[in-house]
Order: structure tokens, then C-alpha cells, then sequence
């Protein structure tokens, strides 16, 4: 990507599961929250899904944050 733009949060989870759809070597996350709830539990269904497919999936939580 060679642009940045602010998103909605709707749209942001859209790209997020499209791109972990599309993802063929690896997915590294890096985020201050992961609390459980219905959003998610969608990230984390399409990060599943990418694993099974042999995809390298890493999420690095801040939970000192």
C-alpha cells in the first residue's frame, strides 16, 4: 500500500477480512486492544481461517496498555 486514509471502523473490519482472505505468506498484527466482543470475534474467525490455509499468523497484543 502506497496510501493511507482514515477509516471507519465499518470498513476498516471489511478490508481487514478481505486482505486476510487474500493473504497468501503471512498476517502480523500489532494492537494496543483485543478485548472480546462481536467485531473481534470476526477478526479472529478470518485469522483462523487464514491459518488453517497455512498462512503465518502472529498477533502481538500491548496488554500492558
Amino acid at each position: 500500500m502506497s496510501q493511507f486514509k482514515i477509516q471507519e471502523p465499518t470498513e476498516f473490519l471489511q478490508d481487514f477480512i478481505m486482505l486476510t482472505q487474500n493473504a497468501k505468506r503471512r498476517i502480523w498484527v500489532q494492537t494496543m486492544n483485543f478485548d472480546p466482543g462481536p467485531h473481534i470475534d470476526v477478526c479472529v474467525s478470518s485469522l483462523i481461517n487464514a491459518a488453517r490455509r497455512g498462512v503465518d499468523v502472529r498477533i502481538n497484543v500491548d496488554w500492558i496498555a
